[in-house]
């Protein structure tokens, strides 16, 4: 398991999560984090990734409302081992991101996912 403070990337190459973060890294968005998230937001975004494709069965790209939801609510919490400042970044963190792969259209529906992971239910 790697350690969710990491701040490297360590995907393989067909994976879009890594080209995506260094994007995200770069944007108003995450730079509106508060530091420790921005500290915290690749393993956030890595333990995402990883656990809605591996139980959800959603990719990077084809991420929806109720797998969102699945895996914030359900599976990260069991399958991953962190302090309380972890798990205080999921939301900030995945939601920044989400609004950030919509703007840059890589991700469509972007914004609702991030109303989603901020507990309200999008519109449409």
């Amino acid at each position: 398991m790697s350690d969710p403070d990491a701040d490297s990337t360590s995907v393989a190459d067909n994976d879009p999560i890594a080209r995506w973060y260094d994007g995200f890294q770069a944007s108003a968005h995450f730079k509106r984090l508060p530091d420790g998230h921005r500290k915290r937001a690749w393993g956030v975004i890595d333990f995402f990734a990883t656990y809605s494709r591996d139980y959800t069965g959603e990719f990077p790209g084809q991420w929806t409302a109720g797998g969102v939801r699945e895996c914030c609510l359900e599976i990260l919490p069991r399958k991953i081992t962190g302090d309380v400042a972890l798990f205080n970044a999921v939301a900030p963190v995945l939601s920044a991101f989400f609004l950030h792969l919509d703007e840059q259209q890589l991700l469509k529906g972007g914004q609702a996912l991030a109303k989603v992971n901020d507990g309200a239910e999008p519109s449409g």
